[in-house]
């Protein structure tokens, strides 16, 4: 199984990047990258995840890591894809992501990579956001057989 990045957190250093894992209900892992100071929270603990061996990034399984009890660790009760955030009052607030500085990121791949696709495959993504958002892409791999593949 792929690991999945549940957000990314930019300019934050490695404590910060575990605590926020531990605030997120189901994330199970981060990537971190000591140069740009770049946090990936991980879906799944799998050591052999696509991501480990990534150059320059770190990876640590979340169960290796502990904080201070509180309203939301170790029981979170936010659901998912929210943080929760403990309030003075020893009560929580669960916050939705992508406000401030967070990132919603996916992979996509071609069907049943690493493997070839079928002859003549026809694959369409479709990526849409609400008014005012942008959208950035990045590519970590992108690979294309020439004469056969092509990007509208």
């Amino acid at each position: 199984m792929d690991s999945l990045i549940i957000l990314t957190r930019e300019n934050i250093g490695p404590k910060m990047c575990i605590r926020e894992c531990l605030r997120i209900k189901n994330c199970n892992g981060v990537n971190f990258q000591k140069d740009s100071l770049n946090c990936e929270l991980l879906s799944d603990s799998s050591l052999n995840s696509q991501f480990v061996n990534t150059q320059g990034y770190s990876y640590s399984n979340i169960a290796d890591w502990k904080m201070e009890a509180d309203c939301c660790w170790p029981s979170n009760p936010c659901p998912e894809k929210t943080r929760c955030v403990p309030s003075k009052s020893n009560d929580h607030v669960c916050l939705k992501y992508g406000t401030s500085n967070e990132i919603f990121l996916e992979i996509i791949t071609s069907p049943g990579f690493p493997d070839v696709y079928e002859y003549n495959l026809n694959e369409t993504w479709k990526i849409e956001v609400g008014v005012g958002n942008r959208i950035a892409l990045q590519f970590t791999y992108f690979d294309v057989e020439t004469g056969y593949d092509f990007v509208k």
